[in-house]
């Protein structure tokens, strides 16, 4: 029996979207999950294997709940092409998928899911399905066998108890995958190492922002952090539209990625933010590319932009001089949480710690990455 059940949604509260309880069930190195309690700034820690990304991938598909998220976190990971397209046979389908499913246990459905400020639940569950027969194309050395059994993936998640969304990836006759897109995903951004350095998210990101008279407000963050910058602006670079900035010491905007890597994650992550009001922010590697003489300077503004716009993140690190320069700003906070992973005999497990108990492990010297 899960420990989130469905609850009445109050009136009047529609948007706000702060998760407050997680359970992941039966998904990759997670046998069973529980957080409660959660913040609203959650940094995950942990040795390399432990489940820090595989977290963030849980919340992101309940998110989105659909096929394609799946396939998207698998082509983060390394194991789809970044094209995302997915050529199988029935020979390969189930042990495709079957890397999902904690320990290989198919015969186990995955069962994610989440409840936010307001006790609204959302869930998704993964299970293979009865066999079924599914065309499959012939080819030159093959006689007479047009059909074959494979028990097929199905995606089923709703909202509170009412199921919403049922679909089943299938293989049409190319030996692609098929399925039907998900008609209410939840709006949750999520920062990685492959999409945050792509260089048309930041630019549509920014113009976003910038479509509403707010692109001010991003501008002098960073300027806060490099005072030198006089203005950012979309640019043609090679026929490219790309983020550009101005720099005091330099006659020409140049692309935001030519000036300062860490100035490009910094501008992810605070347009990220300021697009997802009264949501979720999932951030991997936070760390990733920023200086640490810079980093106080960097967590500061982030922490005001979660502020201004009611935003929830989740990010992982593994530095301890990122978590020593972060005492300071959440020591006080009360939505402040640590969430260390680790990982035995093949399962991963979660310890949570609040601002307190954080500072006690730092003074202590206590391994807490």
């Amino acid at each position: 029996m899960p420990i989130i059940q469905s609850k009445e949604i109050p009136s009047g509260t529609k948007g706000y979207q702060m998760l407050s309880k997680i359970e992941i069930n039966n998904f990759r190195c997670y046998k069973k999950l529980e957080l409660k309690d959660l913040g609203r700034f959650n940094f995950i820690v942990g040795d390399n294997g432990t489940g820090k990304s595989s977290l963030l991938d849980a919340i992101y598909l309940c998110a989105g709940s659909s096929p394609e998220i799946l396939i998207r976190t698998m082509m983060w990971r390394g194991l789809v092409s970044q094209s995302g397209a997915v050529a199988l046979s029935t020979d390969t389908y189930k042990e495709f998928f079957s890397e999902i499913f904690h320990a290989f246990k198919t015969e186990i459905d995955v069962d994610i899911r989440f409840i936010d400020s307001y006790d609204e639940l959302r869930w998704l569950k993964i299970t293979y399905g009865d066999q079924r027969e599914v065309s499959l194309p012939l080819t030159s050395g093959d006689i007479g066998l047009s059909k074959t059994g494979v028990s097929p993936l199905t995606f089923k998640a709703g909202i509170g108890d009412k199921e919403i969304y049922n679909t089943t990836i299938e293989l049409a006759d190319s030996s692609q995958v098929r399925f039907k897109s998900q008609p209410f995903p939840y709006n949750l951004s999520y920062l990685n190492a492959l999409n945050t350095f792509a260089p048309q998210n930041l630019t549509v990101g920014y113009s976003r922002i910038d479509s509403k008279n707010r692109k001010d407000i991003i501008i002098r963050s960073v300027q806060n952090i490099f005072p030198e910058i006089d203005d950012i602006s979309s640019i043609y670079h090679g026929g490219t539209p790309l983020l550009g900035v101005a720099s005091k010491y330099i006659p020409n905007k140049i692309p935001v990625g030519s000036y300062s890597a860490g100035m490009t994650k910094f501008l992810h992550i605070i347009i990220a933010i300021e697009n997802s009001p009264k949501n979720v922010v999932l951030i991997d590697e936070i760390d990733n590319g920023l200086y640490y003489g810079k980093i106080e300077a960097y967590m500061r503004e982030i922490v005001k932009y979660c502020e201004r716009n009611n935003t929830q993140i989740f990010a992982s690190t593994h530095s301890m001089e990122f978590l020593r320069t972060l005492l300071p700003i959440m020591v006080e906070r009360s939505d402040f949480c640590l969430l260390k992973a680790e990982r035995a005999s093949g399962v991963s497990t979660v310890k949570v710690f609040d601002s307190k108990h954080f500072e006690a492990a730092l003074e202590l010297g206590a391994e807490i990455r």
